[in-house]
This record gives structure tokens, sequence and C-alpha cells, in this order.
């Protein structure tokens, strides 16, 4: 379910290497962004040391496109697997969201750690955050609000990687939904920079003139994600 292995390599809206820098040291990121022979949406992303060929995180997320309104199409967030590697030990989410009904289950090793059920309120768009850039793309919202210099969206992010990404990130692990709102800022250094509010934070985001992800900042946490290649 969550092999990318079907994914055509020409249809790749966005394969790129970030430089990841946090309080922990640098890292390399290696993302992926398209669509299989199916026609859904499917992220993969990467994290690794410079010094190991191992990965320390691994994120896959699938997702269909939907539409919200008349108007609104989005990317509905369907499966997810994330591993971390946390204290030499594997750290496993999967997450499957089916119609209203969300459900996570977390393995440490081999024993599951956590299982959490919630229904979905379908009155926002949700957004896995590992494709949150994708999912406000394909809602025009990011073509809008740069050609009026303003603007500003309303949104659930689903957190894919939960628990786990929540413990390391958040100040809080109890739900893996949150509601969230994307305002643009301003147009610099020939990029766009729009501002992610949630749970508390505030999480900069930097695109290039096709809405594609190139700069990536938290500032709280000390964490910055800037893309190598053009």
């Amino acid at each position: 379910m969550l092999s990318i292995s079907q994914t055509d390599p020409a249809s790749l809206k966005g394969s790129y290497e970030y430089s990841y820098k946090d309080e922990t040291g640098s890292f390399t990121i290696h993302r992926r962004f398209g669509q299989n022979k199916s026609g859904e949406y499917i992220l993969k992303k990467e994290l690794r040391s410079p010094f190991s060929s191992k990965y320390l995180e691994r994120f896959t997320s699938i997702s269909n496109s939907k539409r919200f309104n008349e108007k609104t199409n989005y990317l509905y967030p369907r499966v997810s697997e994330a591993i971390f590697w946390l204290d030499k030990k594997r750290h496993k989410s999967l997450l499957k969201i089916d119609g209203k009904s969300l459900q996570v289950v977390s393995v440490i090793g081999s024993k599951v750690y956590r299982k959490v059920s919630e229904v979905l309120d379908n009155k926002r768009v949700h957004c896995f955050f590992s494709q949150l850039v994708e999912c406000v793309a394909t809602t025009n919202f990011f073509e809008i609000s740069s050609k009026k210099n303003l603007g500003t969206m309303n949104l659930n992010v689903i957190w894919d990687g939960f628990p786990f990404f929540n413990e390391q990130y958040l100040n809080q692990s109890v739900s893996p939904v949150q509601s969230g709102r994307m305002a643009f800022v301003e147009q610099s250094k020939g990029m766009w920079k729009y501002q992610l509010e949630v749970d508390d934070q505030i999480l900069f985001y930097f695109l290039d003139n096709k809405f594609r992800l190139k700069n990536f900042y938290w500032v709280a946490k000390g964490i910055s994600q800037e893309r190598e290649n053009l």
C-alpha cells in the first residue's frame, strides 16, 4: 500500500535535495513527490546523516485529489508511514484515513506503542504535514494570494509521524489533527514567503516561482531546511 515502486519518475513534480540543520547537527533530506499509475499523489522523504548511508527518518504519504467545494480541489490524505530511529530503536507510525475515520497505530521495535482513533470534521481542508505545500498549492491559494499580496487559509494539519514527530517537535502528542492557518507574508529575494501557524508555533515556508518548496524555517526549534539543487 505504501510502495512507490510504480511511481513514474517522469511524472515527478519535484525531486530535490535539501540541507537540513537542527540543534543536533547537520543532515541531508531527499524529497520526491509525484503520481503513481493509479493517479495517487505520493511523497517520499528521507533524512540522512552525512556520515552514514542509513536513513534516520523516512516518510511516505499518499493522497488523492478531492473536491472541497465548487471552486477548490486539494490533496486529501489517505495513508502514511513514518519511521524514526530513536535511541537505536525503530519507531514506526502507520496512519490511515477512511471517510471521516482516522486511525494511527504506532510501534516501537516489535511492540505496539499506541493506537489512536478519531472522527474527522470535513468542514476544513485536511493536509498531510509532509505534503503541506503541494496540498495548499492544489487549492490555488498560493497563486491567488501572491497576486493580491495578501491572504490567509484555514486548514487542518494531519501529522503523519504521530505520535513520535509530535513528541520530538511539538507541545502535544494527544491528537494527530490540529487546526492551522497559512498566511501570505511577502515576496523576498525572488521567493514567496508564507507562514503556518499551528500548535502555538510559527513555521516559515519559502516557495519558488512555481510554488514548490525552496526553504523551510522553524525558528523556535532551530530548524532550517534549504534546497540545494534548482
